[in-house]
């Protein structure tokens, strides 16, 4: 039962803080709601307590405090952080993130309103950690985020064209030039990256996909494809695989584990389209305002897929849910995922073609 605040507590949000520590993709998506924060409340102090590497996207963001801490893995991480987050007082907490080794923290906090999520997306009994919480809505990651603003009393603004969303990373020349010396190396019409590794194997394409995927493109459009992704020896080696199937080599690049987070921004913001499935470079890239084609199946797009990019997500969810749990999407709860390796393979290769060619075939001046 949600605790009752006093108005007078109600009305202080001379400090604010924001704690969510992980994942990037989650951490990228924060952004719009710090800025309908700060917005809306220029006096107020914002504070965010974080974890690297999240931190590193975005330390930069101007008029925020970060509070960097390592997760905890054991009882004596906890009673230091408690020590540590003891030394701060809020006036209001936005509890943006449910997992019980997140939620064991939020007692450690001083403040009168700790505000968490509804019991549907609350997840391992966070509501007993805080004493307000947003209402349920079946709506993307990133507007649940700004429901936390709203809640408190901040003007969000409701689903708008991408030049429209206050959304964006901040970068350095640095960055910029890091990202521009890969863009640069194919002297080529277009520029695609792909990133084709997920943290999580059941969302992951078949690498023979992708290879179909990277010599059907190479084929039709002139084109510098660019792969990203993670330096892990496991991702490295499947994205190796990949390439060395590909049959032109020459227009591939194979960017990652090169880049940081933000020198990765930069390249996202400069190509002409991201293909993904569920990772962060989806959200990356949505913020750096690229055209996304986002592979979902085993989760629906419109919880977590690419912002502004619905017209040219592949999303067959609905699809798996039918075939492989065999339930009507219609009637599944919300918390439905499809943990099955299958699910991914419900994508084909043409269905992405078929999306490319909305965003290149209209160009005049591609080839035939």
């Amino acid at each position: 039962m949600e605790n009752k605040i006093s108005k007078s507590s109600a009305s202080k949000k001379n400090s604010i803080c924001i704690f969510r520590l992980s994942a990037i993709g989650d951490v990228c998506l924060i952004i719009p709601t710090v800025k309908a924060i700060q917005r809306s409340f220029p006096e107020a102090k914002l504070s965010w307590i974080i974890s690297n590497p999240a931190y590193q996207l975005v330390k930069e963001l101007p008029g925020v405090t970060f509070i960097v801490i390592d997760k905890p893995h054991s009882l004596k991480d906890y009673i230091n952080l408690y020590r540590q987050l003891g030394e701060y007082r809020f006036d209001i907490v936005l509890a943006t993130q449910a997992s019980m080794r997140v939620n064991l923290l939020y007692p450690a906090l001083k403040s009168a309103r700790k505000i968490g999520f509804d019991k549907q997306r609350a997840r391992d009994l966070q509501w007993l950690f805080t004493n307000e919480n947003i209402e349920f809505k079946n709506q993307h990651l990133l507007d649940s985020f700004l429901a936390f603003a709203a809640k408190i009393g901040a003007t969000v603004p409701k689903k708008l064209p991408s030049e429209e969303m206050e959304w964006d990373i901040p970068l350095s020349d640095k960055d910029e030039w890091e990202a521009n010396k890969i863009l640069t190396v194919k002297n080529c019409k277009y520029r695609i990256a792909i990133n084709p590794v997920t943290s999580k194997s059941e969302r992951n394409w078949e690498l023979e996909r992708y290879t179909e995927l990277i010599d059907a493109i190479t084929n039709k459009y002139d084109c510098h494809i660019i792969l990203t992704g993670g330096a892990a020896p496991k991702e490295q080696g499947q994205i190796q695989t990949i390439i060395k199937h590909c049959q032109n080599h020459d227009q591939i690049t194979n960017s990652a584990g090169t880049l940081n987070l933000k020198q990765l921004a930069a390249l996202l913001g400069n190509v002409d389209c991201l293909i993904s499935p569920d990772t962060a470079a989806i959200h990356i890239a949505s913020a750096m305002k690229t055209k996304v084609i986002g592979l979902y199946a085993v989760a629906p797009a419109k919880l977590s897929g690419p912002y502004f990019s619905n017209q040219l997500t592949i999303d067959k969810f609905a699809d798996a849910v039918t075939r492989l749990l065999n339930k009507k999407p219609e009637s599944i709860p919300w918390k439905t995922r499809v943990h099955d390796s299958r699910a991914m393979q419900l994508i084909q290769v043409d269905d992405v073609l078929s999306k490319l060619s909305i965003i290149f075939d209209n160009d005049s001046s591609s080839p035939p």
